[in-house]
């Protein structure tokens, strides 16, 4: 496997062999279109793609000696066996010896199953909820959410200057005990 120690996606394709440098730059593209670009981070040596909630990669793909490798989510790939087959597909990585072999439509599907399986919680709405898709929801809605019937009425808030103040309290009691203890054992 080829790794890169560019630090960032930009400089990643500086080092791009320029015959691959369109095909890759279209695989960035569909992954920036359907994650976005503060999901996009060089991680084990190239360009990978995370969603908000998870640091774990969702996406990557790279250049390798004898093809471009696209890394997908081992979930997404059963999706997809009739059109990945006669492609040199492991579990979660799809292989393409040449640039022109990459199948962008494929590709961005895929992607896009994964962007949105990222966004699906088990449990469905209940009818009639309240929403803004159309208008603004009236009253206190932003109060009470999915976890509304489990939240207290009363919450501890420190600033950074009460948790500071409360960190010197400390230090000077624990100075004084320590003090009081070691004049004590003396006698």
């Amino acid at each position: 496997m080829v790794t890169s120690i560019a630090q960032t996606v930009d400089a990643w394709f500086e080092t791009v062999d320029p015959k691959r440098e369109a095909a890759l730059r279209a695989v960035r593209a569909s992954a920036l279109k359907h994650f976005g670009e503060r999901s996009e981070a060089m991680r084990y040596g190239m360009p990978c793609y995370t969603r908000p909630d998870d640091a774990t990669p969702v996406f990557a793909f790279n250049s390798q000696r004898q093809h471009i490798s696209l890394y997908v989510s081992p979930r997404v790939h059963p999706l997809y066996e009739e059109e990945l087959r006669g492609l040199d597909a492991g579990k979660s990585c799809i292989r393409f010896r040449r640039p022109e072999q990459v199948n962008l439509d494929l590709l961005d599907r895929m992607l896009a199953r994964q962007a949105w399986d990222g966004q699906l919680i088990p449990e469905r709405e209940p009818e009639g909820r309240p929403d803004n898709l159309f208008e603004p929801v009236e009253g206190l809605h932003a109060t009470e959410g999915r976890f509304g019937d489990q939240a207290k009425p009363r919450a501890i808030a420190l600033s950074a200057a009460s948790v500071g103040k409360l960190a010197l309290g400390a230090g000077v009691f624990v100075f004084f005990a320590l003090t009081f203890l070691f004049r004590r054992q003396k006698f």
